[in-house]
């Protein structure tokens, strides 16, 4: 099974995009299709995948339908050809309207077929492609029933008006109808690109251009696509770093907020490691790639924005599904109310049927969901770009949508709620020296990257060692080991105990490790580990949004109980193996009836990450663990991110909702309207009705960008 991505051309209404999506779909070496409208993407899965079959099939249903291979990083031109040449026959052709209304109808004898002519010709010249395009759905055979067959036939109907009542007015507005579908289309497609053009570069995270150092201490300007692993480059001040790399020489400060959310700069200098996307904001620098751009974290972090459309959340697809039975129901009505009435009211009558027919061809208007199909997967898509802004990078809308639903978080403590830096503070030996002591545990631990076995390794600082053979690790317990043909025994009161050592009562609520040869007590080290200032006012938050919060950690029972108490946790579980957390993740959510969000560092945690219902790593910059691991992840070790996130999820959909409400109260309203004022109830504003609320509806969506997230 391969997977591919392209870019495309030739679509320039959501609906229409519905269908190729679907027409894709359909084809037999094609397991899943994905077009996503705003981005200008096609994310295909399947066997044997051919561009040209999948071009060919797209172009039946869109005939200007193009694919390009890849994800380039060309800006979406909004003014192209097509703008101009559209926006030149929208002039004409309401010019020419405009003169045969105001300046040869009022005219004597020639003045009416003189009128005519310029009318019918102002209206092929706005209307010629909706000829086109419902003519192609016909020789086709596909349902015809689309936005562009709906203002046909309105504008149509509006033509042959005047043979049933003799007003003449109807025939300007056929022209006018096709006019302000045709701008709306326009302002449409530019609002729309703007749209996804402001939420790229809110990320602001690519460099255009990278200063090489090359061999001979020349300068030169390159793409960061060219840059290779050990390439040297210069960066100055204002200029972002253009790949992941290590300081070479040079200090300044970065600007992290692109990647963090974090406005405070950070201080840099040789050997710090420098990340893509940040901004030199004092200093100069000469930095070692150590990554390629395709690799960095940048560059990561924007094709998970970018591919976060793949995963809809429930209202999208609600949305998608709405859309398919909204227009045919829509126009089923519109054929009614041109029709039952008049049957009833007056069958004979020509005002009735004009001013019912009058009705109808407003229902028609009104029947295109494009606001609510364009606006509500742009307001997610904001919502991720609102969230990226923050330094929290979000994999789909469904996670953003999850996000609102969580009743309950959990969360691991070490390097999660605390710093995760521990140091020893207490050596209680029993029987043996303290220097000896502390050279058997290093001696144990040398080769552990736990941070208990680093802060022992810190507080031994040195490099003699004992040598140690036959050493086997127990997952979440302790290490046996054997040193001058002695065994012992380094882990957790536990582990000792399990293996048959007595230990003396201890009262300590800090993190300890414990140490035994063969059976005999050799003493414990305690340790301390700071809580994160932000982990309380996160729990605080979560609370403020009646989300129950738990704990889980491999540490005792005592140790935990002071941490979550201090932190103001509701559920602390303890002394559990990493296989444990995951078991008992797996009750919690058969127990609670809502979401549940686990937080975790990406690596250790990765097993109860996939399990839970969204997975949000703390910490990711730099981490390719944690951008794989989890749904969710917090660029910043700041905890507060958390309740940012959710907050933004819930925010969200309350946008999505309002949009989708309004849509269509304001349609619902207009058909009213045309009901009751249906002699008098000009066309134009039932197009209004459709091509301008698509455009308030998609700057409504897009304000999400500049919302608060908290």
């Amino acid at each position: 099974m391969e997977e591919r991505i392209y870019e495309f051309e030739g679509i320039d209404c959501p609906v229409c995009a519905l269908k190729v999506e679907e027409e894709l779909s359909k084809l037999p070496n094609v397991e899943e299709a994905h077009l996503d409208f705003l981005s200008r993407k096609l994310y295909v899965k399947g066997e044997n995948l051919s561009r040209e079959e999948l071009k060919k099939a797209g172009s039946q249903i869109e005939k200007g339908f193009f694919l390009k291979e890849g994800k380039s990083r060309k800006k979406l031109k909004v003014f192209t050809k097509d703008f101009f040449f559209n926006l030149g026959r929208i002039f004409i052709s309401l010019v020419l309207a405009l003169i045969g209304r105001f300046v040869l109808l009022p005219l004597s004898d020639i003045g009416f077929p003189l009128y005519l002519s310029f009318v019918i010709v102002a209206w092929l010249i706005s209307g010629y492609d909706l000829f086109v395009k419902v003519f192609r759905n016909l020789r086709k055979r596909r349902n015809p029933i689309d936005e562009s067959l709906l203002m046909l036939l309105a504008s149509l109907g509006a033509f042959l008006l005047p043979l049933l009542n003799g007003d003449l007015d109807p025939i300007f507005d056929a022209v006018l109808v096709v006019v302000l579908y045709q701008v709306g289309e326009l302002f449409d497609d530019v609002a729309t690109k703007k749209s996804r053009e402001a939420i790229v570069n809110a990320l602001s995270l690519k460099t255009k251009n990278a200063t090489l150092i090359e061999e001979n201490g020349n300068l030169k300007i390159v793409q960061p696509e060219e840059l290779r692993r050990g390439d040297l480059v210069l960066i100055k001040v204002g200029e972002s770093i253009p790949a992941d790399g290590r300081v070479n020489s040079g200090f300044g400060t970065l600007d992290c907020s692109s990647l963090t959310g974090e406005s405070l700069p950070i201080s840099v200098k040789k050997d710090s490691k420098v990340y893509s996307g940040t901004i030199l904001k004092t200093g100069s620098l000469e930095v070692f790639v150590e990554k390629e751009y395709k690799d960095s974290t940048a560059a990561r972090i924007l094709n998970l924005v970018e591919a976060s459309s793949k995963e809809k959340a429930p209202t999208e697809k609600f949305i998608s599904k709405f859309a398919k039975v909204y227009t045919p129901i829509v126009f089923i009505l519109a054929l009614i109310v041109f029709i039952v009435p008049p049957l009833f009211l007056g069958i004979s009558d020509s005002n009735t049927w004009a001013s019912w027919a009058q009705v109808g061809l407003s229902f028609l208007v009104i029947s295109c969901p494009c606001a609510i199909v364009i606006a509500i997967p742009l307001t997610y898509f904001a919502g991720i770009g609102l969230a990226s802004k923050n330094g929290i990078v979000v994999k789909g809308s469904v996670y953003l949508d999850t996000l609102r639903e969580v009743k309950l978080v959990v969360s691991d403590k070490t390097g999660t709620l605390t710093k995760g830096e521990f140091k020893i503070v207490e050596i209680m030996n029993n029987g043996i020296d303290k220097e000896e002591f502390l050279k058997i545990l290093a001696s144990i631990e040398q080769h552990s990257n736990h941070p208990l076995a680093r802060a022992i390794l810190a507080s031994y600082n040195s490099e003699n060692f004992y040598e140690v053979n036959g050493s086997e690790e127990q997952s979440g317990g302790g290490i046996s080991a054997l040193i001058n043909g002695e065994k012992y025994l380094c882990g957790s009161q536990g582990f000792l105990e399990q293996n048959g050592v007595i230990l003396p009562e201890i009262n300590n609520d800090k993190t300890a490790v414990f140490l035994a040869k063969d059976h005999d007590f050799l003493g414990y080290a305690t340790f301390s580990d700071q809580i994160k200032e932000k982990s309380k006012q996160m729990v605080d938050g979560l609370h403020d949004f009646s989300i129950k919060t738990a704990m889980l950690t491999g540490d005792r029972l005592e140790v935990a109980n002071v941490t979550g108490k201090e932190i103001g946790i509701d559920e602390v579980h303890a002394e559990l193996k990493p296989e444990d957390k995951t078991e008992l993740l797996r009750e919690m959510k058969q127990k609670n009836s809502g979401k549940i969000a686990f937080i975790g560092d990406g690596i250790n945690d990765a097993p109860a990450l996939a399990l839970a219902d969204v997975g949000i790593a703390m910490g990711g910059i730099g981490s390719d663990a944690a951008v794989e691991a989890a749904d969710v992840i917090i660029m910043q070790d700041d905890p507060v991110k958390v309740v940012t996130a959710i907050s933004i999820g819930r925010k969200a959909y309350h946008r999505a909702i309002v949009v989708l409400f309004l849509s269509l109260l304001i349609k619902l309203t207009v058909m009213i309207l045309s009901l009751i004022f249906r002699e008098s109830f000009p066309l134009w504003v039932a197009v209004l009705s459709d091509t301008g609320l698509a455009a308030v509806m998609i700057f409504y969506a897009l304000s999400f960008l500049l919302a608060r997230p908290d």
